[in-house]
């Protein structure tokens, strides 16, 4: 089963003279997420072999639901039924899947996920592979606007890919190590 359960906690961030304080703005768990986020039901802007359902297909079929065991939200691909036509296409084959985004917007934070498991594997056949990510962005124009990538599992590549669109000529300046100095923790 490729699946994902996510728990979200966002901390807004307030300057004080004595240096950064911390405090919970924003919690998404279970239910939380089908009134916090929107489902996007449009063909991937990054064309991919997935074809995005909205959340009352997402729901009726399973994709996107509240775990009665744990109470966990959770996104799935379908790794059950027949591809689908993607656009279209009988040529081009993929999967119904589910692709979320949030209603608020935030300006300076701190964003705690808590993924419990992340798709892997080869998924349909003749597919690159599984891609699950997330993502921030700003409102402004692509790419200009900004972009985080902080989780993006790129096709088995292993080590996460996590990255930062801006506008053309942002760059780091080549003494700066770009190394990800964060860590994955086990918060069970």
């Amino acid at each position: 089963i490729m699946l994902l359960l996510l728990h979200l906690v966002v901390l807004s961030f307030a300057l004080t003279a004595l240096g950064g304080n911390y405090s919970l703005c924003r919690e998404y768990t279970g239910d939380k997420f089908f009134d916090s986020f929107y489902w996007w039901k449009w063909p991937d802007p990054t064309h991919g072999r997935v074809k995005y359902v909205d959340e009352k297909t997402s729901r009726k079929t399973g994709l996107s639901y509240v775990d009665p065991k744990n109470g966990r939200f959770v996104m799935r691909v379908d790794d059950k039924g027949p591809g689908v036509p993607i656009n279209g296409n009988p040529h081009n084959i993929g999967r119904q899947s589910v692709r979320i985004h949030s209603k608020d917007l935030f300006e300076d934070m701190v964003l705690i996920m808590k993924a419990s498991w992340m798709p892997v594997g080869c998924g349909y056949v003749h597919s690159n592979s599984t891609w699950p990510a997330f993502w921030t962005c700003s409102r402004g124009v692509w790419p200009s606007g900004g972009e985080i990538d902080v989780v993006e599992g790129v096709n088995g590549f292993g080590a996460n890919r996590a990255s930062l669109h801006t506008s053309s000529g942002c760059m780091l300046p080549p003494n700066v190590n770009d190394t990800q100095r964060g860590y994955v923790a086990d918060l069970t």
